[in-house]
């Protein structure tokens, strides 16, 4: 069973406070967005014949104080996607919610939180006449609602730097091109798969690590492009990163990061933005992580 990357973003909003002339509080609550994504592949087979469909809908689980989710779909010719929002709230095999889209939901569907749901995407044009194509992807998922505010942590401590260089090795596969697997996703679509990093790698960086080296092997030999992308607040999902270097092949000397910060490592198709050939079908990612520079 693939396993997706699941982020949870913990907003500062508040709702409750003083209750006027009581003395008392109301229960604090807070507002949590949550992302999820998942890689679809299809349309394979020869001119005039039925396409094969390897993977056409994502399944995603739930959190109980869920309330609602928004989809957007996006295919790697860059058209819209047909697709279904569908649930089945209470296990009975039948779809209580079954909301059709094209490219993206228009607004939040309402779900009941605890049940899985399920994104569906098929070929062809959308249930309103759009055209509409379905190649491969990725399905992206925000789930909102409101939960007890988290605890305030204590304080850092701090750390000492790192003594030793931390590798992390993770893979990366084409859906198309030479040596690709029959169910690969597409480079540029991020997700995590098992043991595999579909198209990059991401980890988290020790507090006492500031320093890190990539280098990307392909199995053509070439150089392969990336972008590092850096999280200071380690949160994920759609936050905001902060591109800090672009990789062609491999970093020329070690870029600086944020200690304790999620670094994320996008591999990109085509040639470096300066021209080198490079390209990207099945390869491996290596970053080392050391101490920050004195």
């Amino acid at each position: 069973m693939r396993r997706t990357l699941a982020v949870t973003i913990a907003a500062a909003l508040l709702v409750g406070g003083a209750v006027a002339g009581t003395g008392h509080a109301k229960a604090r609550r807070v507002k949590v967005e949550r992302h999820d994504s998942a890689g679809y592949v299809g349309a394979k087979g020869s001119a005039g014949a039925e396409p094969t469909i390897y993977v056409d809908e994502g399944i995603f689980e739930t959190e109980r104080y869920e309330r609602d989710v928004s989809v957007t779909v996006i295919d790697r010719t860059g058209q819209a996607v047909a697709g279904l929002v569908r649930q089945d709230a209470d296990g009975d095999g039948t779809w209580e919610i079954e909301e059709a889209f094209c490219g993206a939901t228009a607004e939040p569907v309402a779900i009941e939180g605890g049940a899985p749901v399920v994104v569906k995407v098929q070929p062809g044009p959308c249930a309103d006449g759009t055209p509409a194509v379905m190649t491969s992807g990725s399905i992206r998922v925000a789930f909102t609602g409101f939960t007890k505010a988290p605890a305030v942590p204590a304080p850092s401590l701090g750390c000492a730097p790192t003594k030793a260089a931390r590798e992390i090795t993770e893979k990366y596969v084409l859906a198309s091109g030479a040596g690709a697997a029959t169910e690969a996703y597409p480079v540029g679509f991020f997700e995590l798969a098992d043991d595999e990093a579909i198209g990059g790698a991401q980890f988290v960086a020790g507090c006492g690590e500031g320093r890190l080296e990539v280098t990307l092997t392909d199995q053509t030999g070439l150089p392969t492009r990336a972008a590092i992308a850096v999280d200071p607040d380690g949160v994920g999902g759609d936050a905001p990163q902060d591109f800090v270097a672009e990789v062609c092949g491999t970093t020329e000397s070690p870029v600086a990061i944020t200690p304790g910060a999620e670094v994320t490592i996008f591999v990109v198709e085509g040639p470096c933005s300066d021209g080198t050939p490079a390209t990207a079908t099945t390869g491996t990612v290596t970053a080392t992580l050391t101490a920050p520079a004195k």
